[in-house]
């Protein structure tokens, strides 16, 4: 592979634990040729999650990575974007216009509104209260998110899909349900044929691995079948929280898309997309 990248990269700005410069310097020791920061973008105040942007915060985000981006620019490309979160019935939260941006990343992070909102990947107290919410549907809660993030990647025209099957962080040994039954491929498979519709990229997301074990590694085997089967561009991504984690997993996933002919990945560069062999 020519290129080692990752686009999905947090800082002090939102829940990271270190410095944009410090994922850069951390970013040049291991080779990358590409840094991306994908800071949680800023909600309204409805929304309570510690973990996000203030919004007040985002100009000064903004001067220090176009800083950065300048600072570095004979060594390394840098981007500018934001995580941004989709909500039911509100969609994706755009406090700040992605216009101001070289690129951002759509994620659900939770399902539910007003008092009966809960975090998908947070407590398994938590995801089960959702269920209790739906009836112990589990399935409706399964259709609800993947068809929440279908949905808002057409309206969205977003660029980049986020840690796609997060759902499943809480789920592991098939704790509340069975990756790998037709009804949950099913809704999958609809989920992915609007991500195509759009022409979005979906990351391999390696940061459930460092904080949760391999079962927490973005897509599934299964999904990733699906999205090499219908070609839908792929990129790999660190979602990394602090600077030693910033290629975690990667030689591990590089040897895995071999094992399983993925043959390439997206690039994101200052000219546009370009794609990458994985070799």
């Amino acid at each position: 592979m020519r290129y080692k990248t990752s686009y999905h990269v947090h800082t002090t700005y939102c829940d990271g634990k270190d410095s944009a410069e410090q994922m850069v310097l951390a970013a040049l020791t291991k080779g990358f040729t590409h840094i991306g920061f994908a800071s949680h973008a800023p909600v309204a105040p409805h929304h309570k999650e510690d973990m996000l942007m203030k919004k007040e915060d985002f100009c000064n985000y903004k001067k220090e990575v176009l800083r950065l981006q300048q600072n570095y620019k004979d060594k390394i490309e840098i981007f500018l974007g934001l995580e941004y979160d989709c909500y039911e019935g509100e969609g994706m939260a755009k406090e700040i216009d992605p216009k101001e941006l070289d690129f951002f990343i759509l994620s659900i992070h939770s399902l539910g509104t007003g008092k009966d909102k809960r975090p998908i990947d947070c407590s398994a107290k938590e995801l089960e209260e959702l269920f209790d919410l739906a009836g112990g549907d589990v399935q409706e809660i399964v259709r609800r998110y993947y068809a929440l993030l279908g949905d808002a990647v057409i309206k969205e025209e977003a660029p980049i899909v986020g840690h796609i099957d997060i759902i499943k962080k809480n789920n592991k040994g098939s704790r509340y349900f069975n990756e790998k039954e037709n009804w949950y491929l099913d809704i999958v498979q609809k989920c992915l044929e609007q991500i195509r519709r759009a022409g979005s990229v979906v990351e391999i997301n390696t940061g459930g691995v460092v904080r949760h074990g391999k079962e927490c590694l973005y897509p599934s085997d299964e999904i990733l079948e699906m999205l090499r089967d219908m070609d839908i561009g792929l990129m790999l991504n660190s979602d990394a929280h602090k600077a030693e984690n910033i290629d975690f997993y990667y030689e591990e996933m590089i040897q895995k898309l071999k094992d399983m002919k993925i043959r390439e990945l997206r690039i994101l560069t200052k000219e546009g997309w370009i794609c990458d062999e994985v070799d």
